[in-house]
């Protein structure tokens, strides 16, 4: 018998791509096998240097092995949890892995930006969570369908989001294994809340 999926269980899950998984698999392997090794000598050769209470070496290496073993506590974690979101492949309907460029209305260049879940996240490269506004507004939306999402303020550090502020299309680009999307100006109306449109272009 299948057991309910209760809150608590949804709170102990982490969705995952299966590149996300991978990449945090690569992570693991060298903090455990390079990194922590090398932190643990040298707190061991910085320990040799003398008295500790002035030895800035020596607590220096201690902070990077004690950092290095915290992320390596938290994506066995993360990895415990994890339930594997396969990456989309329609190349209508926006999702889980969909490969998104967003062009700012005015702007010169394009941003590409990839569907993520929400511990793959990482705005400076490019990838947006499922999780976030923007990501669940788009989450499963098809061409030809009206986006609209709360926009974050304006001093939000995340630099993503003042892009999407602004309208914009999709159409779906055959240049790519994964769905892609290149999002253009698509209104003019400015409003606290956003709107979007995915169109066939």
């Amino acid at each position: 018998m299948n057991t309910p999926v209760t809150d608590q269980t949804v709170r102990d899950q982490v969705e995952l791509t299966e590149a996300g998984v991978q990449d945090l698999q690569n992570e693991l392997t060298e903090l455990e096998e390079i990194k922590l090794p090398e932190a643990v000598t040298r707190v061991s050769v910085a320990r040799d240097h003398g008295d500790l209470s002035e030895n800035a070496e020596y607590h220096s290496a201690r902070v990077d092995k004690e950092l290095i073993e915290t992320r390596i506590s938290q994506i066995n974690d993360i990895l415990s949890k994890a339930v594997v979101v396969k990456s989309t492949k329609s190349h209508i309907a926006v999702g889980m892995g969909s490969v998104v460029t967003i062009q700012k209305k005015g702007a010169k260049k394009p941003q590409i930006i990839t569907m993520v879940g929400e511990f793959e996240a990482d705005p400076v490269e490019g990838k947006i969570s499922s999780a976030s506004p923007l990501g669940k507004a788009l989450l499963k939306k098809k061409v030809g369908d009206e986006v609209t999402f709360s926009a974050p303020p304006a001093s939000s550090t995340t630099p993503f989001w003042i892009l999407s502020n602004f309208p914009i299309v999709f159409f779906p680009s055959s240049s790519t294994l994964l769905s892609s999307f290149r999002i253009q100006s698509g209104i003019s109306k400015f409003s606290l809340t956003k709107k979007y449109f995915l169109t066939l272009s």
